[in-house]
C-alpha cells in the first residue's frame, strides 16, 4: 500500500496536496505554464524535483477555490469520491470434453484384400 509524506495510506481517488514554489513561467495569451519546484525531496536520494503545470490547474496557497474566477473548472467535490468500478471479469467458458482421435479407416480395396487373406 502506498503512503503519503505523513504516513497516511493512499488509495485511488484520494484528494492530495502537492506543495512547491513557482520557479519559472512560460506565458501565452490566455494562460501560462509554470515549473514548480517541489518542497519535499524525492526518496531515496533526497533529490529536489519539479513538475510542470498549467496555471489554471493550481491555486495560490492560502486561497479558497472561487468558481467565479474559474468558469472553465468544475467545483471540487466535498464528498469522498466513488470507489472505482470493478473490472469486467472474463466470461466463464464451458469446457468441452476432449474428442477421441479418429483412427484412419482402411480403403475399400484394402478391406477386401484383408477378407480374402483370412
Amino acid at each position: 500500500m502506498p503512503y503519503d509524506a505523513n504516513g497516511n495510506a493512499l488509495k485511488v481517488g484520494d484528494p492530495v496536496v502537492i506543495t512547491g514554489r513557482i520557479a519559472t513561467f512560460a506565458p501565452s495569451e490566455n494562460y501560462s505554464n509554470v515549473k514548480i519546484e517541489l518542497d519535499l525531496p524525492q526518496p531515496p536520494d533526497q533529490a529536489k524535483t519539479s513538475v510542470f503545470i498549467n496555471t489554471r490547474q493550481l491555486m495560490l496557497a492560502g486561497k479558497e477555490f472561487n468558481p467565479a474566477h474559474a468558469p472553465h473548472a468544475a467545483v471540487p467535490e466535498s464528498k469522498p469520491p466513488k470507489p472505482p468500478e470493478p473490472e469486467d471479469e472474463p466470461e466463464e467458458t464451458e469446457e468441452k470434453p476432449a474428442e477421441k482421435p479418429v483412427e484412419p479407416q482402411p480403403s475399400e480395396p484394402a478391406k477386401e484384400k484383408a477378407l480374402v487373406e483370412h
